[in-house]
């Protein structure tokens, strides 16, 4: 009944790592940093009209803290900042270093710096830190009405072998789990184009039968190219009978793995491929030396009618604990253009 995740060789590409950035050097002392602020991710928003800047803090040739600053247009005449996933601080003890309101105040003022050379005027900064800031980091800045990305999620502590994997989960997530593995259902993961392909397929067609939002393909094909080329996440697939019947996007990033996007066939439902998918995504990440597997936007628990309680119920069924980034926040500029961004010019 062990489910063992193959691997299919990737063709034609360059797997290279990471490239050498003032990010590459902190993530191994930051490892909870989000993949956001990662080298790779700007050309993955700029196929939706983000722009980008990098803004670093320095101290005698050592870095403070920086953080990767993106820009988009939300009317004719404004733009607005977003940083998700940061700032990223250095964490050291020392108290001339690490998580202070002077640091966070050199950031703030070197994006300051950029709003002067944009094009156009920029209405506010948008923070989503991957953890809660202290009011002390941020106290210019107001709760924002909505966020970009998710602000609840569901972590799942990947330092366990199979057995306590599966005895973490809940019973209906052990049952349907052991059932997939009982019946034959294989999990492989394929960064090859046909794995590209694959993915693509099932996703669209899981949106498409749902009438869910779907991403732009242009965005979603440069991250799986990104991510190979990186070796920062895997497409893994759920199969019976050598028919892939579930697809996973996951991104490996720090101790982190995050269960970005997926999809499945509406074929052979009773196996289950969905929970065997998960469980071998897990034990991959776990054999690759991950820590944390994080399924990524899930309800608040005390929510059952909310927009994601479906989706979220079945997140839970795999164990893990519910944790809230806290609210995003907005640093306003400009108070006519934050009114044209909220609709209320």
């Amino acid at each position: 009944m062990n489910l063992q995740v193959k691997h299919c060789e990737t063709t034609a590409r360059n797997r290279r790592g990471a490239p050498p950035n003032w990010y590459g050097l902190l993530v191994r002392e930051h490892p909870d940093a989000g993949f956001m602020q990662a080298a790779w991710w700007p050309p993955v928003l700029q196929t939706l009209g983000w722009w980008s800047h990098e803004v670093r803090v320095a101290e005698a040739g050592a870095w403070r803290g920086g953080a990767n600053i993106f820009a988009h247009r939300h009317s004719h005449n404004w733009a607005y900042y977003y940083l998700p996933d940061g700032p990223i601080l250095h964490p050291k003890a020392e108290p001339s270093w690490g998580y202070s309101a002077a640091t966070m105040q050199q950031v703030l003022a070197q994006i300051d710096l950029l709003r002067e050379r944009e094009d156009l005027p920029v209405s506010h900064l948008r923070l989503e830190a991957k953890n809660p800031l202290p009011p002390s980091l941020v106290p210019d800045f107001i709760a924002a009405d909505g966020w970009v990305e998710p602000r609840t999620s569901q972590h799942i502590d990947l330092a366990h072998d199979d057995e306590t994997l599966l005895a973490n989960m809940t019973r209906k997530g052990r049952y349907n789990t052991n059932l997939a593995l009982r019946k034959g259902v294989q999990v492989t993961m394929d960064n090859s184009p046909k794995g590209i392909a694959d993915f693509l397929e099932i996703y669209y067609g899981t949106m498409g039968r749902k009438g869910a939002f779907m991403m732009d393909r242009h965005y979603l094909s440069t991250l799986c190219d990104n991510l190979i080329e990186y070796d920062a996440g895997g497409l893994f697939f759920a199969s019976y009978q050598d028919m892939r019947l579930a697809a996973a996007l996951t991104i490996f990033h720090g101790h982190t793995a995050t269960y970005f996007f997926g999809g499945a066939r509406n074929l052979h439902r009773n196996l289950k491929a969905t929970c065997a998918l998960q469980y071998g995504v897990m034990r991959h990440a776990r054999d690759r030396g991950l820590q944390l597997y994080d399924l990524y936007g899930v309800s608040p628990p005390d929510q059952p009618h909310h927009q994601w309680a479906s989706i979220s119920e079945f997140k839970r069924q795999f164990g893990g604990v519910f944790v809230d980034y806290g609210p995003a926040l907005d640093l306003v500029y400009d108070r006519a253009g934050y009114d044209a961004y909220l609709g209320r010019a």
